[in-house]
């Protein structure tokens, strides 16, 4: 009786036990699963300097693709005058928003893409997109860049791209931005910009306050458009001492790039300009115009790059 007892006692942990082992397997691969899945998610989330670099190239590509109209079937190409502008049709491929929108979309966020064709003047005309006649190239050989990562912003990552400009030992530094999305993965979120990488130091905004109240031609200097030098004359008027505070970059363009100049101003009682006494803010936008060599477009104390 007892061995009985001892039998249908271990055959009652077997049963018991069966089930709490195939539980705990599938436990155990659902959570194997759960894992590979997560590490899945996330090797999306990244990109590659080389995934960079291939990105931007397919974009030049698209860019000069639509440049020169796409590609037009026998008898497709046709122009047109529209407001003193020699115009000409999109090929079929790409003439209307919707098919030119999914090609940029290959590569752009659609917010840059929208931009994209904004940017390029493209219309709609009788029903067709139509863009100004003319050809453009670039040298630049995007799928030979170096790509640095930078940073990253939230859902967007920033690369340093360094391009060799055609077959010359000469290259060009651009910035470019990366947004993720879950469903499609990174687009470009704008334009390449320039690289304009201006050392504190010899920042014409710097120079400026530098030498404004000890060597006024020297600022006067650091201008663009030389017609400023009477508004130079005409700002240091009743300032008894400026210092720089801090130089902080607002904004980019493809060509320029904006700085805030916080600066500290002791003034002349008799002071009758714009500025108060104590701190201060102006806003600069820098453009490069040689080697290492960096002139003020336009000032003011509101952004100019929004």
């Amino acid at each position: 009786m007892r061995n009985k007892n001892v039998l249908i006692a271990g055959l009652t942990l077997a049963l018991l036990g069966a089930p709490l082992l195939q539980t705990t397997d599938a436990a155990f691969a659902a959570g194997t699963n759960k894992n590979a899945a997560t590490q899945k998610a996330k090797a999306s989330t990244e990109l590659s300097a080389k995934q960079a670099v291939k990105m931007a190239a397919d974009l030049a590509k698209a860019s000069a693709y639509v440049q020169m109209g796409g590609s037009y079937k026998e008898g497709e190409y046709k122009t047109f005058a529209y407001k003193g502008t020699s115009y000409r049709y999109l090929s079929s491929s790409i003439d209307t928003k919707k098919e030119l929108l999914a090609y940029l979309k290959k590569t752009l966020t659609h917010h840059a893409a929208e931009k994209f064709i904004k940017d390029r003047g493209i219309i709609v005309y009788k029903g067709k997109l139509a863009q100004p006649e003319a050809d453009g190239g670039s040298l630049l050989q995007w799928d030979k860049a170096e790509a640095q990562f930078v940073r990253n912003d939230k859902s967007v990552k920033v690369f340093r791209l360094v391009v060799p400009v055609g077959d010359t030992v000469e290259k060009e530094a651009y910035i470019v931005r990366y947004n993720y999305y879950p469903s499609i993965g990174y687009r470009v979120s704008s334009e390449p910009v320039l690289d304009l990488d201006v050392p504190f130091n010899i920042n014409p905004a710097f120079a400026f306050f530098k030498y404004l109240l000890v060597n006024s031609s020297v600022s006067k200097e650091q201008f663009v458009d030389p017609s400023t030098t009477a508004w130079v004359d005409e700002f240091k008027k009743g300032i008894k001492k400026v210092e720089v505070r801090e130089l902080k970059e607002v904004g980019r363009s493809k060509v320029h790039v904006e700085y805030k100049a916080k600066f500290f101003v002791e003034l002349d009682a008799g002071y009758k300009g714009s500025l108060k006494p104590g701190e201060n803010e102006m806003y600069f936008l820098i453009q490069q115009t040689g080697d290492m060599d960096f002139r003020i477009a336009s000032y003011g104390t509101a952004r100019h790059l929004k």
